[in-house]
């Protein structure tokens, strides 16, 4: 039997906001593990924290208290093995598809071989083969979130989460 490894792990993370000269606990005491080649949802009622938790597992913003660990190493900025699909897909209106799925492997110094073959395999993934050449603003909503998806995978990262839903696969 396989061995099960931990990519991501959560400490008893907590965190609060201050509202109206009120504190609001918005997490409290979050543990979780998530492993090589496992897919997460986090499920819950808007506004209870799903994506501060998202947010915090990415480094993008810290917790009051507890820790996240990548690979067992303590994560406090974000990590280029991390990435995230936005609830907003934040595409760039003035790139094609293919020009926005290239962006990332492109500010890396990807070759432009490479990243447009990288680029393409995404594109085909997400199943939008045809619309390289596309603005986003000649697509439907879900065609840019795939757009975005896409854009994503194409940074190699280890760990990808996407809100919402709040989806975690490492």
């Amino acid at each position: 039997m396989e061995r099960l490894n931990v990519k991501l792990k959560v400490n008893h993370i907590t965190k609060s906001f201050q509202v109206g000269g009120k504190t609001i606990s918005i997490l409290d005491g979050i543990d979780l593990e998530v492993y090589n080649n496992e897919f997460l949802v986090l499920l819950g009622p808007g506004r209870c924290g799903k994506t501060v938790l998202m947010n915090i597992m990415s480094a993008l913003k810290l917790p009051d208290s507890g820790t996240v660990e990548l690979d067992g190493k303590k994560l406090s900025e974000p990590s280029s093995q991390i990435g995230m699909v936005f609830q907003k897909t934040g595409l760039m209106p003035w790139k094609t598809v293919m020009e926005n799925v290239e962006l990332g492997p492109k500010m890396a110094g990807v070759p432009k071989k490479e990243r447009r073959e990288r680029a393409q395999y995404y594109i085909n993934l997400v199943d939008l083969q045809g619309f390289e050449r596309a603005y986003p603003r000649q697509l439907s909503g879900g065609m840019k979130q795939r757009a975005g998806i896409a854009r994503a995978y194409a940074n190699n990262t280890e760990v990808l989460s996407h809100q919402p839903p709040v989806q975690l696969v490492v």
